[in-house]
């Protein structure tokens, strides 16, 4: 069963975002604005029922769009971090936007204004999630404990966390669901930054895709000593760092 459920995942994810339709005799213009650019950027939408994370443990409540990086890598050239960034800030632009003003759907103009701002900071090299100006990373895997808070705060008081910039990184999570846990449960007084499910994607380093959604730690954190805290230690966190069991 669990195969099956892969399966039917990642031929979701990779399915054709410009399927057949219905033409018509006026087409919105917005429609056809959007389907002739920023939509091509973009994997299938994923329906609520399959939007979970199998090794995670968890369904999403937070709709999350992931990205082409093969068709972003066509477009404009952009590296394996870059892509990230993009879609990790589109994400999060578009949740803040739908939160300020209550609308689900946003009109495909917004949208591409959206995309196109967010494209522009990234080619800057101004990115929402900035590596720590320190050498020693405690990353500590928070989805086994989202349902244990207080073990959290126990973990991140830890000497050996403490020992190097705490980072809670999820597969289940966007990033203003993190923060609004962060702020509920005091974990902000321990300086904490955040890795969200915006930031995992389908396709690997070599931007071919994979069947899980995964994330290389070693992009975002280059240059660091990286130390893992987690019940156990899932194969879609890739990159090289220490291990350290954390029940």
């Amino acid at each position: 069963m669990n195969l099956i459920l892969k399966s039917i995942l990642f031929f979701a994810l990779v399915a054709c975002s410009s399927a057949p339709t219905d033409v018509n005799e006026e087409p919105d213009l917005q429609e056809v604005y959007i389907s002739s650019g920023v939509e091509a950027y973009f994997l299938a939408d994923l329906p609520h029922w399959i939007n979970f994370s199998d090794w995670a443990g968890c369904q999403r409540n937070e709709p999350v769009r992931y990205m082409n990086f093969q068709t972003i890598q066509k477009s404009f050239s952009f590296k394996y971090l870059q892509m990230i960034h993009l879609q990790h800030m589109w994400n999060k632009k578009i949740a803040a936007f739908r939160s300020s003003t209550g609308q689900t759907d946003l009109p495909p103009k917004e949208e591409a204004f959206i995309f196109n701002n967010v494209y522009a900071q990234v080619l800057g090299g101004s990115y929402d999630f900035m590596p720590p100006n320190f050498k020693n990373i405690s990353l500590v895997w928070l989805d086994p404990f989202l349902k244990s808070p207080k073990r959290v705060k126990k973990i991140l008081e830890k000497s050996q966390v403490q020992s190097g910039y705490p980072i809670l990184i999820s597969n289940c999570l966007s990033t203003l669901e993190l923060e609004e846990l962060v702020q509920k449960y005091d974990w902000d007084e321990y300086g904490v930054k955040l890795i969200s499910s915006e930031m995992f994607s389908i396709f690997d380093l070599q931007n071919k895709r994979t069947f899980q959604f995964g994330i290389n730690i070693n992009q975002l954190l280059p240059g660091k000593t990286i130390t893992l805290f987690a019940p156990s230690f899932p194969e879609q966190i890739k990159g090289t760092y220490k291990k350290v069991e954390m029940k």
